[in-house]
């Protein structure tokens, strides 16, 4: 039952048990129109309109003198706001439609938009008289104005939508390999896990994560695994927001992380020391120091070493081997700038610094055998970097996104 209320008091305005459906199927013959009860969903209005789903219904079809049976599971009807008349009702086979929405319906001047969890997933319906402007597999991504559509029967198209403007764009990778966008934003971030046969030669990595401008699908960044990726369900992602990607793995949970794109300003800073050659006493001092430990230094950085996240993020007084903390490095590298503006400083320190980090990076990597991996732009802009998130079984705690596992 389709109920309409008075928003002073409550009262009923009007109500509709049923709208008669007609048969949306090329293949079904009959003009017959049956009646259709209401689904307990979301409705949309728009144009004067409610938009709203139905349960669907059972047509008899007389084709060469026999008469079939068939069932049609789900609908659409049109009923108007103001007064409760039935405008149109269509109903769809198992086949191309089924089981709930997974998105409120959505309308517009033009067409109303619907997306189901089965058959063909997405239906573009015309507020004229319902209907089909197109049917096709959905992916159930998008925004409250765009649908991001896949393409099984159509060699990886991958297809974008948008329901206000009627514009939309399309890309194709030669293979059924688009599993799970997710939509961060205005970045259309999808995966492309797919075993390529021999004579197909996709466009894009067999496993590999893409990012698309989802207004006009101008490629962001493409981010190659080869097949260092994790052991994932498909690739799916489960969750994302402005900055990460999760994705289930065998290994536990995979975060795919944007970082600022170009370099940091310490790493600008180096790059000008290496250049100056300044700043050489420093570095020779700390070495005579850590000389002077009888070698305690070094296994203390071997220790470290094992903590994956602390090394990666930074967030650790003892991150590089010089035993510098991150503000103190920042400090190190404001006085490096002052000596160049006096034309003053000497050596090497920045190029010992870099080799310093770069072993610590090694280390992690190699004793955890999980290689982190970076792109040209980020999830939004900016350098994509796996990093690895794990929970250890039969723990019920989460881990943080800037936390380690135990």
């Amino acid at each position: 039952m389709l109920y309409a209320l008075e928003p002073a008091d409550g009262s009923t305005r009007w109500t509709v048990e049923t709208v008669d459906v007609r048969a949306e199927d090329p293949h079904y013959e009959s003009e017959e129109l049956v009646p259709s009860p209401f689904r307990p969903e979301t409705v949309a209005v728009a144009n004067g309109t409610v938009y709203a789903a139905l349960e669907g219904a059972t047509f008899i079809d007389e084709r060469d003198g026999e008469q079939y049976e068939s069932t049609f599971t789900c609908g659409f009807g049109a009923v108007d706001a103001e007064t409760g008349d039935r405008e149109w009702g269509v109903a769809f086979t198992p086949d191309h439609a089924g089981g709930d929405t997974t998105a409120p319906i959505t309308a517009n001047e033009a067409f109303v938009n619907v997306n189901l969890t089965g058959g063909d997933g997405n239906f573009r319906l015309s507020t004229a008289a319902g209907s089909g402007d197109y049917r096709e597999r959905s992916v159930r991504a998008g925004t409250e104005t765009t649908f991001v559509q896949n393409h099984w029967d159509m060699d990886g198209l991958l297809t974008v939508r948008d329901h206000e403007n009627g514009n939309h764009w399309s890309v194709r990778s030669g293979v059924h390999a688009w599993m799970a966008p997710i939509v961060i934003g205005n970045t259309l971030i999808t995966d492309h896990f797919d075993t390529v046969p021999d004579h197909v030669e996709a466009d894009y990595p067999e496993r590999s994560f893409v990012a698309f401008d989802i207004a006009d699908g101008s490629e962001r960044w493409v981010l190659d695994f080869d097949e260092e990726f994790p052991n994932s369900e498909y690739g799916r992602p489960i969750a994302a927001d402005k900055t990460t990607l999760y994705i289930p793995s065998a290994e536990g949970l995979v975060a795919l992380r944007a970082s600022d794109s170009g370099p940091r300003e310490d790493e600008s800073d180096n790059e000008d020391d290496e250049e100056n050659t300044e700043d050489n006493n420093e570095n020779d001092d700390e070495g005579e120091l850590d000389n002077e430990d009888g070698g305690e230094d070094g296994k203390d950085d071997d220790d470290r070493s094992d903590c994956e996240c602390e090394a990666k993020d930074g967030d650790s007084e003892d991150a590089g081997s010089d035993g510098l903390s991150a503000d103190e490095k920042d400090a190190g590298n404001e006085s490096n700038r002052e000596d160049r503006d006096d034309g003053s400083g000497d050596g090497s320190n920045a190029v010992d610094d870099e080799s310093n980090s770069n072993n610590v990076s090694s280390e992690v990597s190699e004793d955890d055998e999980m290689p982190g991996f970076t792109g040209g732009a980020g999830l939004l802009g900016g350098a994509a970097t796996l990093e690895w998130l794990r929970r250890k079984a039969g723990t019920d705690n989460s881990i943080g996104v800037d936390e380690s596992a135990e």
